[in-house]
């Protein structure tokens, strides 16, 4: 579960599904539209190993790649 939070406070939440049905894929990538936002204070992500990580202010109109890190605890993840 990917969970963005604006800089107005409003959230939004998205999800990967790498798989929707026999012998398929689809993009692993989420995408969110701001509309009139310019900002983002936060993504955050939940991994399906339960563990979270947290992106502080990443800049907005690019492509982020995030990986899950080694470490259990909840972790805050700079985007490259």
């Amino acid at each position: 579960m990917v969970k963005v939070t604006t800089a107005s406070g409003r959230r939004l939440y998205n999800h990967v599904s790498p798989s929707v049905g026999f012998m398929s894929t689809s993009d692993r990538r989420v995408h969110f539209g701001l509309g009139e936002e310019g900002a983002v204070h936060s993504i955050e992500i939940t991994w399906p190993s339960g563990s979270t990580q947290t992106v502080e202010a990443p800049v907005v109109d690019r492509i982020h790649v995030i990986e899950e890190t080694s470490d259990s605890s909840d972790s805050s993840t700079e985007a490259r």
